[in-house]
């Protein structure tokens, strides 16, 4: 108690208190701002489930469907094969937003790459009709994606915390950017 009478020691505190509820306050500004980004890539911008995430899936059923036709032309083993078919697993198994953009990077090159090359096999009428197909439906996929009101709020949120204070507090607490599907 002899230390609170001494003014040094509590303007020592005080300051350390302050700053503490800086911390902590706008650490808690930021997980909640973070967790509606993290929302809407899931859910979507109106909440109808329709978000990145279910656009993501359904370029990992058309990167298969392109895998299903390789197959029939290219050993299984083969890189390219290969490549999607992580690629594929990569956004499955990716927990972050920022691994699951990643990912998905990842996957139209792996899918272009494959497209190529079956372009260069002597694919039957069907399989080569349906490989375009895909293709377009993975290019229209992505560009779905990169029009997703989820790149608008994520880098509404990228920018706010590049500013000061939440630079800092995000650093302190490990509050990182949002990957932009763009």
């Amino acid at each position: 108690m002899l230390e609170m009478k001494n003014p040094k020691v509590a303007c020592v505190i005080m300051v350390a208190a302050i700053i503490l509820s800086v911390i902590i306050g706008g650490h808690r500004s930021l997980s909640a701002e973070a967790a509606k980004v993290e929302d809407i890539f899931y859910n979507g911008v109106a909440g109808d489930g329709f978000g990145v995430n279910r656009e993501l899936s359904y370029r990992v059923g058309l990167a298969n469907n392109m895998v299903t036709v390789a197959k029939r032309y290219l050993p299984a083993d083969d890189p390219d094969i290969k490549a999607v078919l992580d690629a594929c697993s990569a956004i499955e198994k990716a927990k972050k937003t920022t691994d699951k953009v990643a990912a998905n990077r990842k996957l139209q090159s792996a899918c272009s790459d494959l497209y190529e090359r079956l372009g260069k096999v002597d694919l039957n009428e069907k399989d080569s009709r349906y490989r375009e197909n895909l293709m377009t439906d993975l290019n229209s996929s992505n560009d779905i994606i990169s029009r997703d009101g989820y790149n608008q709020k994520a880098e509404q949120f990228n920018t706010e915390l590049k500013r000061f204070p939440a630079n800092i507090i995000g650093r302190i607490t490990g509050i990182k950017a949002f990957a932009l599907g763009r």
